[in-house]
Order: C-alpha cells, then sequence, then structure tokens
C-alpha cells in the first residue's frame, strides 16, 4: 500500500506522458514510453535517453522523502516539510552541478516546461527597452529534442494537461486562444534539424546546410529585421543523438554580435562532467536541466539556471507588472511555485504573490524525482571520489574512459553477431555531430556520440523499419515478448534458449526518423551503469594495471546486456512480434 502511495506521487505532477496506464498486457501499469513507476529487478535499463524506471535506492531515497512529507495533520502535506525538502534539493543540485551561488535556480516538472523561462526574460526584456515588434527564438537540432520543446518555446501549451491536472489546450498560447497580444503571437521561431545525407550521416558542421550556419543566418537575421528585439538563440548540447550543435565557441561569437543575443543551453541530454555543468552559466546563458535522462531519474524533472544577468528582469517578468506580459505570467503560475524557486536575492513570495499562498500539487512530486536522481548522482561521486587517486583527480577522464569503453564493447558485441542478425538489427556509428574546440573537454565519449548508441531495424523483406515499426519494436523490448506475442495470436518458432531471451524487458530510447529511410531506437547508458562499470573496476581481483584497463575488463562483465537486448530486438523482427 505504501509503495503504491509512493509510485502514484511519482508519477503525477507533470502531464500525461508520466501517467501510467493498462499496459500491452493485463495487469500490467506503464507509461507512454513502457516504463514503470517502480524499480524493475533484472531488466536491461538502456533508455535513459527517453525515459527511466526509477532506481532502487532513487525509489527508497523518494519513499524516504514522502514519508518526511506526508503529516498526520487534516491539510494532508506538511508544508514546512516540503520547504525543507525544497531547500535541500536546491542546495544538492547547485553543489553537485557547480551551479554558482549568484546565478538563480528553479526547478520545474519536466525539461520541456523549462523552456517558458528564458521566454519569459525575453518578453520582459523587450518591454522594457520598447520593442514593440517580435520575439526571435531559435532552436537547433529540431527532431532530436523533446517533442513539446519548439512548442513551449514558443509560448505555447505542449501538452493536454498542466502539472496540477488542469486540461489545457494543447498548441494554444498559455494567455489562452481569445487573447490579445499574446506572447506566442510575437514569438518568430526558426527551427533547424540537422543536415544528414540518405544514411543518416550528418553532414560536415561547415556545410552550409548544417546547423550552425543556419542558426548563424536566423541571429543575423533576427538583428536586422528589428532593432530592439531580443534573439534567443538555443545550443542543444547532446541532442537525441549525442549531437552538440552549434559549438560553444559558435555560441559565444553570435552573443558577442550584439547584446540582445540570448543563449541558452539545453543540457536535457547531460553529456557533461556534472559538477562543471553549472559553469556553462558564467558568460551569460540559461541552462536547461534534467534529471530524468542520464541521471537515471524517474520521469520526469527539470530545471532552469538563470544567469546572473537575467535573474532580476526574469523576476519582474513572473510578477506580470506590464499588460504586455501580465496574462503569461498568469498562466506560467501552472508550472511554478515560490518553493521551487532558488534565486539569490530575490525573496521568493514576492515573485509570484498571494494565489500560492499554499503548495502546488505538483511540488512534492518534482521534489521526489528530483531525489532520485540526486541519489544517483551522489552514488557516482562517491564512486569516483574512491577512485580518484587511481587517475590524479581527473574524474573527467575516468568517466570518459567508462563511457568509451561501453561504446566499444557495444560495437564489438554488435559485430560478434551472426550475419543475418547484423542485417536485421543495425548498430550504427557517428550519428551526432563531434565535439570539437573548448568545450570537448567537458564532454563524455566525444569520440563518437557520447552515451548514445543509435539502432535501425530491418524487415524480413529487407525494407528499413519505419517510424511506427520502430515503436512496436521499442515496445517488444520493454515487454515479455513472449507473453506478447501469445496475446496477439503469433505463433512463435523458438528454442529455450530464445525464449529466455524474448522474455527479458530492455529498455531502450524511443524512435527517432534521421533520414526518409532510416528510423533509428536508440541504446543509452546512464549514471547507474557508469558507476557499476567503476565499482567493478575498484574491486578487480588483484588491483593491478591502469585505472583504464580495469574498465575495459569491467565493461565485459557488467554489459551483458548490450548482447541480451541485440538478440531480442532481432528475435523480435524474426518472429513477427514487432510488425
Amino acid at each position: 500500500m505504501w509503495e503504491e502511495k509512493v509510485q502514484n506521487a511519482l508519477m503525477r505532477g507533470c502531464d500525461e506522458r508520466t501517467l501510467v496506464k493498462e499496459g500491452a498486457l493485463p495487469g500490467e501499469r506503464r507509461n507512454k514510453y513502457h516504463c514503470f513507476a517502480h524499480p524493475v529487478p533484472n531488466a536491461v535499463e538502456r533508455s535513459c535517453c527517453s525515459c527511466n524506471n526509477p532506481t532502487e535506492h532513487g525509489f527508497m531515497r523518494a519513499a524516504e522523502c514522502f514519508a518526511v512529507t506526508e503529516a498526520e495533520r487534516p491539510t494532508g502535506v506538511d508544508d514546512a516539510r516540503v520547504r525543507a525538502l525544497a531547500r535541500d534539493t536546491c542546495a544538492t543540485l547547485r553543489t553537485l552541478l557547480g551551479i554558482d551561488a549568484d546565478d538563480g535556480l528553479v526547478l520545474v516538472p519536466s525539461g520541456t516546461d523549462a523552456e517558458f523561462l528564458p521566454l519569459a526574460a525575453a518578453a520582459q526584456r523587450s518591454h522594457e527597452e520598447g520593442a514593440k515588434g517580435s520575439l526571435f527564438m531559435i532552436v537547433s537540432a529540431m527532431g532530436e529534442l523533446g517533442t513539446g520543446s519548439s512548442t513551449a518555446a514558443q509560448g505555447r501549451f505542449f501538452s493536454k494537461f498542466a502539472p496540477d491536472g488542469t486540461e489545457v489546450p494543447n498548441g494554444s498560447p498559455l494567455e489562452g486562444e481569445a487573447a490579445e497580444n499574446t506572447v506566442a503571437s510575437r514569438v518568430v521561431l526558426s527551427a533547424h534539424a540537422i543536415a544528414r545525407d540518405a544514411d543518416g550521416v550528418p553532414l560536415p558542421s561547415d556545410d552550409p546546410e548544417q546547423v550552425p550556419n543556419l542558426v548563424r543566418n536566423s541571429v543575423l537575421q533576427g538583428l536586422a529585421a528589428d532593432s530592439t528585439a531580443p534573439v534567443v538563440t538555443h545550443m542543444t548540447m547532446g541532442s537525441k543523438t549525442g549531437a552538440w550543435t552549434p559549438s560553444w565557441e559558435e555560441l559565444n561569437e553570435l552573443a558577442a554580435l550584439s547584446p540582445r543575443v540570448m543563449p541558452v543551453i539545453d543540457t536535457c541530454q547531460c553529456p557533461v562532467m556534472f559538477s562543471r555543468t553549472g559553469s556553462l552559466a558564467k558568460d551569460g546563458a540559461f541552462l536547461l536541466i534534467t534529471g530524468s535522462k542520464i541521471l537515471n531519474g524517474p520521469p520526469f524533472s527539470g530545471a532552469v539556471v538563470i544567469p546572473k544577468r537575467y535573474k532580476d528582469v526574469w523576476a519582474r517578468s513572473l510578477r506580470g507588472s506590464t499588460s504586455e506580459i501580465v496574462g503569461f505570467a498568469r498562466a506560467l503560475r501552472l508550472y511554478l511555485d515560490p518553493c521551487l524557486i532558488d534565486v539569490p536575492g530575490i525573496p521568493e513570495l514576492d515573485l509570484l504573490g498571494d494565489e500560492h499562498a499554499s503548495i502546488a500539487p505538483f511540488v512534492v512530486p518534482v521534489l521526489l524525482r528530483w531525489q532520485a536522481a540526486l541519489e544517483s548522482m551522489k552514488a557516482l561521486q562517491k564512486t569516483l571520489a574512491s577512485l580518484e587517486s587511481c587517475a590524479s583527480g581527473d574524474t573527467t577522464a575516468i568517466v570518459q574512459n567508462a563511457v568509451l569503453a561501453w561504446r566499444r564493447e557495444v560495437f564489438r558485441v554488435a559485430a560478434a553477431r551472426p550475419e543475418v542478425e547484423q542485417q536485421h538489427v543495425r548498430v550504427l556509428k557517428r550519428m551526432g555531430i563531434p565535439v570539437s574546440g573548448k568545450l570537448a573537454e567537458h564532454a563524455i565519449g566525444i569520440e563518437d556520440d557520447g552515451h548514445i548508441v543509435c539502432c535501425a531495424g530491418v524487415g524480413l523483406d529487407g525494407e528499413p523499419f519505419s517510424l511506427e515499426q520502430t515503436r512496436k519494436l521499442a515496445q517488444a523490448l520493454a515487454y515479455d515478448a513472449v507473453a506478447l506475442a501469445q496475446r496477439r495470436g503469433i505463433e512463435l518458432h523458438i528454442t529455450e534458449e530464445e525464449e529466455k531471451v524474448l522474455r527479458k524487458p530492455c529498455f531502450v530510447g524511443q524512435g527517432v526518423v534521421l533520414s526518409p529511410s532510416l528510423c533509428v531506437f536508440r541504446v543509452a547508458l546512464g549514471v547507474e551503469l557508469i558507476r557499476n562499470i567503476l565499482e567493478h573496476a575498484s574491486r578487480s581481483s588483484d588491483g593491478s594495471g591502469s585505472l583504464e584497463d580495469r574498465i575495459k575488463a569491467a565493461v565485459q562483465g557488467v554489459c551483458a546486456g548490450e548482447h541480451v537486448l541485440l538478440r531480442k530486438a532481432y528475435l523480435c523482427i524474426r518472429e513477427g512480434i514487432a510488425a
């Protein structure tokens, strides 16, 4: 009963993406990504680029926090304890990510909601500087971001439900369809997809049709079109395929063109060394963060780092002190609560007024999900601390070695499969734009695409899988595929060994279309697997050899799931379960 309460709390306070319902098999309640609201023992967990099942220790931590916030009183939740938990969550996140004390930190229900905050600051700044025209919003890696990201970046609802459960008009301006002079009506969106060839391989970064050049052209056009309008410019630091675009240097060059360029760095795939993430805001960029991807937290949890230079204007936007933004500010209160706002020098209760005298219903779920993610982060930091002496204190290099060793193991396992399996489950290399320049030292696994490996299904007829087929394959991987086949009336012709493989739950990242003839599902590792690899390396029998060599050896022992996952994918295709 108690565990069920914790599960219900974890899935609330976001939108329809986190709600669980009857799945493809009776008695199983899953969300739209086929994940549960509880840990799944012995599963192959490689879905952190889309959605995670809660980890064992993350779920335990969420349960502990839930017990603290639940009070035996008529009003239910103990507000003082919730506020204390919020302060602890923000403080821990600041420490682990290295967020500067002068920068603001705001927790939000998801990484998609986070897009509203830079837009609010831009709209307020535009009004204060006398701009009456457009707000230019430039998004990179379109199609390889969260589904609702570009919609939210325009100031529109991106889901059917708000975090408090209120039904909202998906796609409509936050102020409402009937409102005049909405923020959304002023937004000029430039959304640029990564340019790829027919095989899905990215074109060179200096190609005229590639994202960095298109982003630069959009910035120049925005600056020329209106002498006062803000130009909000996104850098995607890790797309769904691991792409970084534009580069840090290119973003800084654009910001140097005019103070009207407002940089936003989307780190939601978080392919950086975590303790250095916060430092990226020092040059004036908003940072969008989530705990529910590589950090292995349950879906979803978001945060925005508001750079010192913009925190005052952002705070003024929430007060809705001007007629041009008052409706937008009021609607934002569906996604914000004072106790989730940690902006130094600005009293939290001043920001949202009296409407939030009591804590919003989504606050506890957001904090539980963040606490589950932080538990994984703290466990990795503890492991890294024990290994510092082995690598001269360079924990970034240790993590890079673990991720690269894992990638190489995936490719080794893939190449060792029978030819027929390789034909029907293709494991692809270099689907993201390579990282270069100053930030390369922050990247995880920069030689390839970081913590994500793209795989493509090919039918028995030799035709590449469509997006719909790829989604069905991801579903079959996540379920007991034998039971799924039986429920669908599919007759299987399998051995005992193949039955064991088909029954193993394997969670992967959802499908992404890279070209008209290529759709991929994604295999990704998170901090849990990184930690397991490093712990096995630290416990090697004799402790001899370099740490890098011990990591390579540990990967082979820890990552047996890769073989099971790829084999199950092939069997699902062969037996028609993914059809």
